[in-house]
């Protein structure tokens, strides 16, 4: 063995050893900064997020999954804003309807279209909802049979008559196809009075998600002030590329959104000292909770906010805010 690669395999060997000392100090005294971050932003710690409503207990992106969130008290529901082939905005997730729908029986011709193929008085005409009862008949409801798609106004509506406490999370799907949807957003926020909702402690009454930077960047230009979040997925945080992410984000964002299992201590801490903010998806779990509650994860997406709601000892405060007409119907 000569020289250069006895030099080489010293240095190897040093760097491997102050990553492992490093990884190690990160699980022992994990970040502490992010309470303080949030508390910049005028953000609850942990933030709490409704992924598309309680979405294991109702068909997700109904109304009744958006009303079982509103009665659990979390600080957001997550939303994802596509639009119809004739201009409105929606509220639905996947590409196709053949999942979340009955097209398939109403409009058999059309069943593999994109659902921006569809104007909102066909998707009008589809079920949302019975599909959750055959696939959970232990939660099953005649209530979910023949649900509606939601507009996004029809959404912001409800939750300006229904909770005091709640705020919006926006994620567009694949805004590369709709031209200006970050505009339109913004001006039906504007229009509808969103803007100003008044939340708990002066809590920003909106979020923004997206994994497209160039989104982030059309909103940051519209309102600057409306908190954005890069989301990232585990195929795009390999070893290594975690510092060129918050790099990133440092320029276009104020958080990030990672799935649950990249959450790790050293990466939240990286991102804490960029003054980035980082929330989990999509934690369902209490072992996920306790796990990510030591690394100091800054807030949590789920489907099943009762669970982190009672995780986090909001039961109390849930029953003080929530308005009148909801407590009633618990």
């Amino acid at each position: 063995m000569n020289n250069i690669t006895k030099y080489f395999l010293l240095i190897l060997l040093i760097i491997i050893t102050l990553l492992f000392i490093y990884g190690v100090y990160s699980f022992i005294r994990p970040s502490k900064l992010g309470e303080k971050i949030l508390n910049n932003y005028r953000l609850n710690y942990p933030a709490i997020i409704a992924h598309r409503g309680a979405s294991t207990e109702a068909p997700e992106s109904t109304e009744p999954a958006f009303e079982k969130a509103l009665k659990n008290g979390v600080d957001y529901v997550e939303v994802d804003i596509q639009r119809t082939k004739d201009g409105e905005l929606i509220i639905f997730h996947d590409e196709n309807l053949k999942r979340l729908s009955n097209v398939e029986d109403v409009f058999p011709e059309k069943a593999d279209e994109k659902v921006n193929e569809f104007t909102l008085k066909e998707l009008k005409k589809l079920d949302f909802g019975s599909w959750f009862n055959n696939i959970y008949p232990q939660k099953s409801s005649s209530d979910y049979e023949n649900l509606k798609i939601m507009r996004l106004e029809e959404l912001i509506e409800m939750m300006k008559n229904k909770s005091k406490k709640t705020g919006l999370c926006i994620e567009f799907k694949h805004p590369e196809k709709y031209s200006d949807i970050e505009k339109q957003t913004v001006n039906l926020l504007k229009n509808t009075g969103w803007f100003e909702k008044k939340l708990k402690n002066n809590m920003p009454n909106v979020l923004i998600f997206s994994f497209s930077e160039e989104s982030l960047k059309k909103v940051r230009d519209l309102n600057s002030d409306i908190p954005r979040i890069l989301l990232l997925n585990d195929n795009m945080v390999s070893i290594g590329s975690w510092k060129k992410w918050t790099k990133k984000a440092e320029k276009i964002a104020h958080g990030l959104a990672v799935k649950g299992f990249v959450s790790w201590p050293w990466h939240i801490s990286s991102a804490h000292r960029r003054g980035l903010f980082v929330y989990s998806y999509v934690i369902n779990e209490s072992w996920q909770l306790k796990i990510l509650s030591r690394f100091k994860a800054d807030g949590y997406i789920t489907d099943r906010p009762e669970l982190l709601t009672s995780f986090f000892n909001r039961l109390e405060e849930i029953k003080e805010e929530l308005t009148g007409d909801l407590i009633e119907e618990q």
